[in-house]
This record gives C-alpha cells, structure tokens and sequence, in this order.
C-alpha cells in the first residue's frame, strides 16, 4: 500500500519553500485549483461505464462499437479479454507531468483511482464482479490501470 509522499511533489515543494514551512496540501489545492477542475476531476475519480454486449466499459471517447467488433473478433468474443485490453489505461496518459512527481506518488494515485474506480462500478453493477487493478509496466509504458470481469483461466 503506498502514501501520499509530498516530499515527492515539487511544485507543492515550491508553494512550501515561498511560504512556510508547515503550508498544508490542502492550502496548496486551494492556491492552485479551481471549481471547474474540480468538477472535471470527477469524471476521472468517479468515471461513467456503459454495458455493451455483457461487457462493462469507460462511456464517452473511450468506447467505440467499432473497435469493439474488432477486438471481439480477435478475442473470439471473450468479452472479460474485451474488456481487459479495451479498458486499460495509461496513467501518464492521464494527466499531464507524470515524469515530474515520485513513483511512489504515482503508485498512490493509480491504487487510489482503482479504489474509487471499483466502488462506482459496485455501486452501478453490484452484481457484477469486476476487477480493477493497476501494473507497474516499466519506464516506456509506466502505471496500466485495468477493468474487467474476472477472465477464464487460459485452457
């Protein structure tokens, strides 16, 4: 389980080093953000889900048809592996600056966004099991958050 680390944060450290010493994270939001972004961050941490098919996937520009007639031909219509590969998400393509915190920071941001992630699919599909999780894939790819239903052991 990862803490936030705000040594990790250089711009917080900024705010910190121009102000004082025990400038509170929450001093740090208020002096940076506004209610718009606030309001857009919700549909990062509490995202729509649209059910296609027996799947459950991301609604709005994540989900097209298309695409998952594609991938339904070449999974053979498994649609857990549907939606394992159309469901994944890059964290650094998230969100702007990725390169600049800690791992550390990242880590807690992407077990924080599975643990809102899984209560809103709980909370919309409570009869469904669904698993969110994240990988560490290295430098080149970084954090992969995943959601899908529980997939079939490989025969």
């Amino acid at each position: 389980m990862y803490s936030l680390n705000l040594s990790g944060l250089p711009g917080y450290q900024q705010w910190r080093k121009h102000n004082r010493e025990d400038f509170s994270l929450d001093e740090y939001l208020a002096g940076t953000a506004n209610i718009e972004q606030a309001i857009a961050f919700t549909r990062l941490f509490w995202p729509d889900f649209v059910v296609y098919q027996n799947g459950i996937f991301f609604s709005g520009p994540g989900f097209d048809v298309e695409a998952f007639l594609a991938w339904s031909g070449q999974l053979e219509g498994d649609i857990p592996r549907i939606e394992q590969v159309m469901n994944h998400v890059h964290l650094h393509d998230l969100l702007p600056g990725a390169q600049e915190v800690s791992r550390d920071n990242l880590h807690y941001l992407a077990q924080t966004l599975c643990q809102c992630w899984k209560a809103r699919l709980e909370h919309l599909f409570p009869y469904h099991p669904v698993q969110v999780y994240y990988q560490d894939e290295g430098e080149e790819n970084g954090l992969v958050l995943y959601v899908h239903q529980p997939l079939e052991p490989a025969a």
